[in-house]
């Protein structure tokens, strides 16, 4: 009998076991043990961590969501068929050596009676390197397991999904479009000559995206501009797509990394992870992408992009998304409660929309993180105008990297609480001194919002403001502000001993302007906190995904 026979090394005999119920039954036990073995090396090769959501007992200190390592004797209890369905975290790391049984076997342990939270599928260099060059291997029967695998995460309640690959130098290969600089016909025999001469023909010109950072001009000016077109770069090889078999229900997309643009991985994310998750998504998170802006203004465009009608939150971190394209994406998406904006670099002029679309842009928007190049303009509220995203609470002003080169590094920020002084508390106040209160100063300022019964504006709730400085910010800089913007202090100055080494032009000119505007925000029942760095996770799986990266 075929279960007799030692479990085998492949799944061959994993279609035949679907051929018949009774040789199903039969086979059954080997295609457990063939699971948990495959399992089992990943494990010791360091490519697959799984972690079990602990029950918190009430004589234990841990807490109602602590996850702790599956040992690899636990393995098999993961397969078991019980009534108690346990909650997992997995972390999986692709090799260059796209083993197909471990896939398989992974997705025979998602389709079990488990409850997926979290998953972390990871790429190393070398695998994202041979998908991006679109080498023989992998092969199609990789992509077939690899887009089973999509299929079984997002099955699960609330799941959320990572796909994550290291950066990499920037080249056409990443890209899930091809484009070409069209420039019009030569239109009199003049130009065909000169053209002609020039070895330069007009008619049509391509230029791979990593070799230009934007459309060259015409040589020739024919009385129209030259067009961009982007055209849909198809796999080298076929990808094998089958419809899902059930409703996504995909909470959380995490996109990280060069390799989640290129042809083939993109078609999978795009058919598995964005078609199909348009009524469930509610996070959404883009970093490290190597696309440059004339794709990602492609990419926007496309029906997977449109509308993620649950979507709250949203991050984009060092993505060349022209400004335009990501305003519009915004004004698509009036649902975002959360926009982190902390590490994005616009790119185009940064406007707003003015007039009665002030209001229609992010409506139901509470917390925003961002630099003060982002902020400054949102924040802009000219007299006699609604003011935009009314229900924001909390604001995070994050310090540009470049700024601590600049002669007066804090002034974005003071620049930024000026403004919310100016925008979002003078409309309060009593006109009780010349000009508003963010051109006053010191106890002008303090006075102006306390006697004037100053209290946060009706259709503007900000409450929180944290101030994000670089990591190279000099330390004993970083404690004179952190307790200069805690001091409940009155006076004017804000000084330290003679002997302090942070009392330099910092403490004189842009750090005490910093705590002015800071000090008369507070009276207006707004609290501040001061971040050096964001904050890690303390948690098992978290410090082994920070290890493995």
């Amino acid at each position: 009998m075929c279960y007799r026979i030692s479990p085998p090394d492949n799944f061959y005999y994993l279609t035949l076991a679907f051929t018949c119920k009774r040789f199903y039954s039969g086979i059954y036990p080997m295609l457990l043990g063939a699971y948990t073995k495959q399992l089992r090396e990943a494990t010791t090769f360091e490519r697959l961590s799984i972690f079990k959501r602990a029950a918190a007992t009430p004589n234990s200190d841990l807490h109602d969501r602590y996850y702790q390592p599956v040992s690899l004797k636990q393995y098999p209890e993961l397969f078991a068929s019980t009534s108690h369905t346990k909650e997992l975290r997995v972390h999986y790391a692709i090799s260059s050596a796209f083993i197909v049984a471990q896939i398989w076997s992974l997705c025979a342990l998602l389709t079990r009676n488990v409850k997926l939270d979290l998953i972390t599928i990871q790429f190393v260099s070398e695998a994202g390197e041979m998908i991006a060059d679109q080498r023989p291997k992998p092969d199609r029967s990789w992509f077939r397991a690899f887009a089973s695998l999509l299929q079984a995460c997002v099955s699960h309640e609330g799941v959320q999904f990572e796909l994550m690959s290291p950066p990499a130098a920037r080249d056409a290969k990443y890209s899930p479009f091809a484009h070409q600089v069209v420039y019009p016909a030569p239109t009199s025999l003049f130009h065909r000559i000169v053209s002609s001469l020039k070895g330069k023909s007009m008619d049509r010109r391509s230029f791979p995206p990593a070799q230009r950072t934007e459309p060259s001009p015409a040589v020739i000016d024919h009385g129209s501009p030259p067009t961009l077109t982007s055209k849909r770069v198809d796999p080298a090889y076929p990808i094998p797509i089958v419809p899902l078999s059930t409703e996504s229900r995909l909470s959380r997309l995490v996109l990280a990394g060069a390799l989640i643009s290129t042809p083939p991985i993109y078609l999978l994310l795009e058919t598995y992870l964005l078609n199909s998750s348009q009524s469930s998504l509610t996070s959404l998170s883009i970093s490290d992408s190597n696309c440059t802006y004339y794709d990602w203004h492609a990419i926007l465009q496309l029906p997977a992009w449109q509308r993620f009608s649950c979507l709250e939150h949203l991050d984009v971190a060092d993505s060349q998304i022209p400004f335009p394209d990501l305003l519009e994406l915004l004004q698509r998406h009036p649902t975002i409660i959360d926009l982190d904006l902390s590490r994005y670099t616009a790119i185009g002029k940064v406007e707003f929309q003015e007039g009665d679309g002030r209001c229609e842009l992010l409506p139901k928007l509470r917390k925003l993180n961002g630099t003060p190049e982002l902020l400054i303009p949102f924040l802009d509220n000219p007299q006699g105008s609604k003011v935009r995203s009314p229900l924001l609470e909390a604001l995070s002003i994050t310090q540009a990297p470049s700024a601590i080169h600049a002669k007066d590094p804090l002034l974005d920020l003071t620049t930024v609480l000026k403004s919310l002084l100016e925008t979002r508390c003078s409309r309060t106040t009593t006109a009780t001194a010349e000009g508003t209160l963010s051109n006053m100063k010191g106890k002008e300022v303090e006075s102006a919002a306390a006697t004037s019964g100053a209290m946060a504006n009706p259709d503007s709730k900000i409450r929180h403001v944290s101030l994000r400085l670089v990591p190279d910010t000099p330390s004993k800089l970083e404690d004179w502000l952190r307790d200069a913007l805690t001091s409940t202090s009155q006076s004017d100055s804000v000084t330290r001993g003679p002997d302090s080494d942070a009392g330099d032009v910092f403490a004189n000119s842009s750090a005490q302007s910093l705590c002015e505007a800071a000090r008369a925000l507070r009276h207006v029942g707004t609290s501040f906190e001061l971040i050096s760095r964001h904050r890690t996770v303390d948690a098992p799986w978290y410090r082994h995904l920070r290890r493995n990266s």
